[in-house]
């Protein structure tokens, strides 16, 4: 499909007003302005009430509701499978304990603690940039759903091997805070 065509057909999606449910049970409003929410639906009898953050609601047909799909496609797995992404599988700590990695198979959790107190993601992993020759992984967690090239939830990192892939450095926070963090891997 040429690229004038994909996004033509994206737009189309993207202009038509409605409603997904993601893999999570979450439901989310897809606005014909290009935004989105997250809203609440109810069943009231054979009626069902949309309901939003800022207290409106409104009736709509049952069938306005679709099901994300959450696509996991052979490049996904190939990412997986690869050196680099079998490497990050375990328990990872930054030498200041300040940033904390978790890696299973089909789960991941990022533990980030500061001044502030403690943010935690965690859920579902998927590699979306591999760079074998650099030692440089990119990796969503937490991601909600995906529908097409746009994700819902999750947070990205940008993670780079040591040559000996016993120590990983996470540069996500680089150019805005200029702050890389070591970690190694928990035995």
């Amino acid at each position: 499909m040429k690229p004038s065509l994909l996004l033509a057909a994206l737009s189309a999606f993207l202009i038509a007003d409605s409603y997904v449910t993601l893999d999570n049970g979450k439901t989310i409003h897809l606005k014909d302005d290009g935004t989105w929410e997250e809203v609440k639906v109810i069943k009231k009898g054979e009626r069902e009430i949309v309901l939003r953050p800022d207290g409106t609601w409104e009736e709509i047909r049952p069938e306005s509701v679709e099901g994300a799909n959450i696509i996991t496609n052979k490049v996904d797995q190939r990412f997986k499978d690869s050196p680099l992404g079998r490497a990050l599988l375990g328990h990872w700590i930054s030498e200041d304990g300040r940033e904390e990695l978790i890696f299973t198979p089909n789960h991941a959790i990022l533990k980030l603690r500061s001044r502030n107190g403690l943010k935690s993601y965690a859920g579902k992993w998927r590699i979306e940039e591999l760079d074998e020759e650099h030692k440089r992984i990119k990796v969503n967690i937490g991601e909600g759903a995906r529908l097409g090239f746009v994700t819902f939830g999750g947070i990205m990192r940008t993670l780079r091997f040591s040559d000996d892939l016993h120590t990983l450095y996470d540069e996500s926070d680089r150019l805005s805070s200029m702050r890389v963090y070591r970690l190694h891997k928990v035995k």
